[in-house]
């Protein structure tokens, strides 16, 4: 099954935008005790800068599907 990708053609792929992303995320659904992503493994899932984030913003977990 196709999925459709969350980074505009052309657009590289990095931290900040994910981080932008949970971002959008957290924003969407304020209420939301916890807010669950299931993301592809991939080596931006695992970066510094995301893992720092994710531990100044508990309510966001990644669940890691497989590859």
């Amino acid at each position: 099954m196709p999925h459709a990708s969350l980074t505009p053609a052309g657009e590289e792929r990095c931290a900040a935008g994910f981080n932008a992303l949970l971002g959008m995320l957290a924003e969407t659904f304020p209420r939301a005790p916890v807010i669950v992503v299931i993301c592809d493994n991939d080596s931006i899932d695992h970066a510094r800068k995301v893992t720092a984030y994710l531990e100044r913003h508990p309510r966001l977990e990644l669940l890691y599907g497989a590859r």
